[in-house]
């Protein structure tokens, strides 16, 4: 009879979880690293080429997000693209350029000179940018957004995927709206994840997990990754 019962409440949860808001509802999450090869996120410039990819993948009952971390020839980028695994689900993300370049340890805590902004077409839909400059490090940089495939019927109007992060230039490269708008032209989402590419993979509770979501949170001795990740966006309507 217990056995029913916690069948039952589940079955329930499930069925009304749009009512309440049950994005937090995580059924064992699970945090995976992938080869250099494996994810979604592309960012396919000649700086890259050779060079250092990391990636880490979260998936729940109701979401994937990954974390890229590029780097090569002094040039380093990061990004983060979320999307729902289910219907009616939206992603809940209202966080500025500000706030997005504070969630990352490369910029995080460091004096930022904030220039221009813009935004241009993309094949994955609007992708805004803005360009700043790290002085202690001597480094150009853009912080970039974009939301696009919104869902059927969501009454709040928002994205069911997003992709966000930075590029820096090597130290001492200056960056102008021509040449972002040239990076920008690189980035993209795959369709799929690439097979044969699972390095390691645990659950959020376990010593596994937990080991590969710090590399996301802290890369490179607490220098590089994002210290929100995963943002948990999902938003059922």
């Amino acid at each position: 009879m217990r056995a029913f019962i916690v069948a039952v409440g589940v079955s329930t949860i499930l069925a009304v979880w749009g009512v309440a808001g049950v994005a937090a509802l995580d059924l064992k999450p699970t945090f995976t690293e992938v080869g250099s090869l494996g994810g979604r996120i592309l960012f396919e410039t000649s700086d890259f080429k050779g060079g250092q990819v990391r990636r880490i993948i979260y998936n729940d009952l109701w979401q994937r997000e990954e974390y890229a971390l590029f780097s090569g020839k002094g040039a380093q980028a990061e990004a983060i693209y979320a999307a729902p695994k289910k219907p009616r689900i939206a992603m809940q993300f209202l966080h500025d350029f500000g706030r997005i370049a504070r969630s990352f340890r490369h910029i995080r805590g460091r004096p930022t000179i904030w220039d221009n902004e813009g935004e241009m077409s993309h094949n994955l839909g609007k992708i805004r940018y803005r360009i700043f400059y790290l002085p202690d490090k001597h480094r150009s940089c853009f912080i970039f957004k974009s939301e696009w495939g919104d869902p059927a019927d969501d009454p709040g109007g928002r994205a069911g995927s997003i992709l966000f992060g930075y590029y820096c230039a090597r130290p001492g490269i200056p960056l102008t709206a021509p040449i972002v708008s040239s990076f920008l032209v690189v980035i993209n989402i795959q369709d799929e994840d690439r097979p044969g590419q699972v390095r390691r993979s645990g659950s959020e509770k376990s010593a596994t997990g937990e080991a590969i979501a710090l590399i996301a949170r802290g890369a490179d001795k607490g220098k590089l990754g994002n210290v929100d990740f995963p943002f948990r966006m999902a938003a059922p309507f």
